[in-house]
């Protein structure tokens, strides 16, 4: 027995802005913003005893499971429309209305009153249904008080977006390209890269205490959620020691920055994981042993790279922000005990992460919202799988090879090869390794920064290279004596 929550989406779109930031659309709906859409359509009608007991019963159910198709959101413009707060002029019985009072009455028409810019983001998802399921949970008689809600439920987010809105006692049942959506549950150990209103005990009473004092609704705390997939049997892809789940953040604050600034954006981001870390700081994150010196775990340490616009048509190489990348072997909820208090603050929102770099300037990074969809952060961009690979940032040799012109670039490709075997993954059966930059809006070798060696403070050499391996392979790849300061970063090829 479950209780599902449908959303159809009439015009196939969804109007509705971000709670934490307004020129983006929220989508998934937020599980609050449906219980607010339902709470609208009961103070709206007649208030029945049996309606407000099956939403004070709904508030206290735990989080619910979405399923939701991806989507597509639409270009955001900016558009001036009519204010509505315009006052009529003050009229007196006894007196003539001058023509001050005509031009102030002739305000109140749509043409003439003053426009203030908003924005409408929207989202365009696959499929126009979402369904909110709560597993194990029994309405009873709570049921049809439900359904009666249901139906006088027009709209969601924006007036723009019309819904169907109705309730089961049943799974919802998905169609055969299963693939295509996404299914979210609350991850409250994790990192829980979703970030989700719920409606907590209290919230109808919380609603309607700030309608009569005129206050917009108070915000909850957020939920953290993740995405599961129901175990497919496919083939097995070789893959690297690092995680394919990046925890992504972009940038929302600051210069704009090229792929030349790599080391330092590293080296000050780590050592404000550092910092923010519970002491001591495990192994996995620091790369030291607790009794020090070098970590010798197989799949190696946290690693952090940069995310440019790089690949695509007019790609310039600007930074849209950073990405933490976990060993293999690290699950979201370990990782979570140390990054959660850098990255949220104490209501579960993103928070913004301020690096001061001296010359560099200062910028701040913030977890990004998934439904930022730029295509630099989504962590799919970066982890394949893929045949082909080719570096966004250089491959630090991890030592000087002998031999002069062929032979040298020769061993240049042997090191690349072997470089990919130690991070785990097969041996490709060709790579090429050059200067010039395969990728658009890389910049060339000569222009990046060369990582220093620890030993004597010397600089490594570094190159470009394409990896073509005989069968697709899953990233994130990440290879060479520079790996865990954002060198030797990788990108398929399509």
């Amino acid at each position: 027995m479950s209780l599902t929550l449908t959303v159809r989406y009439l015009c196939g779109r969804a109007v509705a802005a971000h709670v934490m930031n307004r020129t983006l659309a929220e989508w998934p709906p937020h599980p609050d913003r449906i219980f607010m859409a339902l709470a609208a359509a009961y103070f709206e009608g007649d208030r029945t005893h049996q309606e407000r007991a099956a939403l004070e019963w709904l508030e206290r159910l735990p989080a619910p499971v979405l399923y939701a198709t991806s989507c597509k959101p639409q270009d955001v413009h900016q558009v001036y429309v009519p204010v509505n707060d315009v006052k009529a002029p003050r009229l007196r019985s006894n007196r003539k209305i001058t023509q001050s009072q005509v031009a102030q009455g002739l305000q109140l028409l749509p043409a003439q009153r003053p426009r203030q810019p908003r924005t409408f983001p929207a989202a365009v998802p696959l499929e126009d249904t979402v369904h909110f399921v709560w597993e194990d949970a029994v309405p009873g008689t709570h049921i049809q008080a439900l359904r009666q809600l249901c139906t006088r439920v027009t709209y969601v987010g924006h007036s723009s977006s019309p819904v169907q809105m109705w309730v089961s006692e049943e799974a919802p049942s998905l169609p055969a390209d299963a693939e295509r959506w996404l299914r979210l549950r609350p991850d409250t150990r994790g990192v829980g890269r979703w970030r989700l209103r719920v409606p907590c005990p209290g919230r109808l009473a919380q609603l309607a205490a700030a309608y009569e004092r005129g206050q917009r609704p108070p915000i909850v705390p957020a939920t953290p959620y993740a995405t599961w997939t129901n175990p497919i049997q496919e083939p097995p892809r070789p893959s690297s020691h690092f995680s394919p789940d990046l925890i992504v953040l972009r940038q929302t604050d600051g210069p704009v920055f090229g792929l030349h600034s790599t080391l330092q954006l590293t080296h000050h981001l780590r050592n404000m994981i550092m910092r923010s870390c519970p002491q001591p700081v495990p192994e996995w994150v620091s790369g030291h042993k607790p009794e020090g010196g070098p970590s010798e775990r197989a799949t190696g340490h946290l690693a952090l790279v940069p995310l440019p616009h790089v690949g695509r048509e007019h790609a310039d190489g600007h930074l849209l922000g950073m990405a933490i990348v976990l060993p293999r072997d690290i699950t979201l909820q370990e990782a979570g005990k140390c990054l959660n208090p850098l990255l949220f603050d104490e209501a579960g929102w993103p928070r913004p992460i301020r690096l001061v770099m001296g010359r560099l300037g200062e910028c701040t990074l913030e977890l990004a919202d998934q439904s930022d969809y730029r295509h630099a952060l989504d962590p799919h961009t970066w982890v394949g799988p893929s045949q082909r690979w080719a570096t966004v940032t250089p491959y630090c040799l991890d030592r000087h090879p002998k031999g002069k012109r062929e032979a040298y670039w020769r061993a240049v490709e042997d090191l690349i090869k072997a470089a990919c075997v130690r991070i785990g993954l097969p041996e490709p059966v060709h790579v090429v390794a050059t200067p010039a930059p395969i990728l658009a809006g890389v910049p060339h070798v000569r222009e990046m920064p060369r990582v220093q060696r620890k030993s004597d403070g010397g600089q490594i050499e570094h190159v470009h290279a394409v990896l073509v391996f005989d069968r697709a392979v899953h990233g994130p790849i990440i290879i060479g004596a520079g790996r865990y300061r954002g060198y030797g970063f990788c990108r398929p090829l399509g």
